[in-house]
């Protein structure tokens, strides 16, 4: 009898269970969707803000520390585009922000470094301070009257990425179906009472001359925090564009508090093949200045994928002053360096020095493996005036 009634209890408790979670995930949807799913459309013949804005997660980041200074990161955000016919003008852009309280308790906002279809950057946040982001949808009339909020905890805080994330691609009659797999890290405690664990996997259709970047919907799902692996079928695109994949590890409190989340933020999946192209396709990406004083400049990048590195023999940084546009003023200078002391987060960083003061600068990054090299787009950066003092 014993036996039987624990049977039950046990079966009692694994169904309490699937309860719980089923009601967990259902709360971590609603908290953190910025609005409904409802597609919202612009009144005629009137003016208008944007109907809404974009969508996001909690893992919707990605933060890369400063490699000469472990206190500081650059922090860059993703979200899902809204449709076209909520934009309400042709216009159209996103707007991010984070946002800080003054002792008054008035609210400043502080506006990205630079935004893109699907994601905006964010350059030297501290390590040691949570933020709280905004985005906003926005046109010439102003902006959406609601915004997506998205939480990134301090450093220290935050969940661990697993240890591993592939993907497989299996080809089904009209779609693709692709394996995704990730190895858990499980070296910090999961999944409390008052508090669910799950995984985020993210999908889109990646463009061939950025990273990470979305061409398309930045897509997402849950699963439970117990799987490592999913099948997910995606339609199979006419121009042969290959799909990017990514996962978080996030956590939801069962509570209606403001930030009751932490997450890993985004995993990217390493590309499985380096993209030389005879045509010097632009693999050299994201090129941003992180420090910039009045004789020196602190440079980073990213490249198409991270075993780039293995095969990369040296950089090149190549500047000169501008005034305008991108044709050098005076002499073109370059700096030369190999990839040995890379930091293992496999984000590049180097320093420009015996710079003129308060003076605009094109600067590119070439890349060297064997016989063949990449490029990077040029950036503008102007030096601060002579004795500014860097805070």
């Amino acid at each position: 009898m014993m036996e039987n009634r624990s049977g039950r209890n046990n079966n009692n408790i694994e169904q309490d269970r699937k309860k719980m979670y089923i009601k967990l995930i259902v709360l971590a949807i609603l908290l953190h969707s910025a609005q409904s799913q409802t597609e919202f459309t612009c009144p005629a013949g009137t003016v208008s803000v944007p109907t809404r804005p974009p969508r996001v997660a909690p893992g919707n980041y990605e933060s890369i520390i400063l490699p000469i200074n472990n206190t500081i990161r650059d922090v860059f955000i993703y979200w899902q585009t809204v449709e076209e016919i909520e934009m309400c003008d042709y216009s159209f852009e996103y707007r991010a922000y984070y946002v800080t309280m003054t002792k008054d308790n008035r609210i400043i906002m502080h506006p990205s470094n630079g935004t893109s279809l699907n994601r905006a950057k964010f350059i030297g946040l501290r390590t040691n301070t949570s933020y709280n982001f905004r985005i906003y949808s926005a046109n010439k009339n102003g902006l959406s009257s609601n915004y997506a909020s998205l939480f990134l905890s301090r450093e220290s805080d935050e969940l661990e990425k697993p240890l591993s994330f592939t993907s497989n691609k299996q080809i089904v009659g009209r779609s693709n179906t692709y394996q995704l797999s990730w190895t858990s890290n499980r070296s910090k405690k999961f999944s409390a009472g008052d508090q669910l664990d799950y995984y985020t996997l993210y999908w889109c259709l990646g463009d061939s001359k950025y990273v990470h970047q979305c061409v398309d919907q930045l897509n997402w799902l849950h699963v439970p925090i117990s799987e490592t692996s999913y099948n997910l079928a995606v339609p199979n695109d006419s121009f042969g564009r290959e799909y990017v994949f990514a996962i978080s590890v996030d956590r939801v409190k069962n509570s209606f508090n403001s930030n009751n989340t932490v997450s890993s933020g985004i995993l990217w999946e390493p590309c499985k093949t380096l993209h030389f192209d005879p045509y010097n396709t632009f693999i050299v990406t994201n090129v941003w200045a992180t420090i910039v004083s009045s004789t020196y400049i602190g440079l980073r990048w990213k490249l198409d994928c991270t075993e780039t590195f293995d095969l990369v023999d040296e950089f090149n940084i190549i500047y000169c002053p501008t005034i305008s546009g991108n044709q050098c003023s005076g002499t073109q200078q370059q700096t030369t360096f190999d990839n040995k002391n890379m930091r293992h987060d496999r984000v590049a960083f180097n320093f420009i020095t015996g710079l003129y003061h308060s003076t605009t600068y094109l600067i590119k990054i070439v890349m060297y493996s064997n016989s063949s090299h990449m490029n990077s787009i040029p950036i503008s950066v102007k030096t601060l005036p002579k004795n500014t003092k860097i805070t």
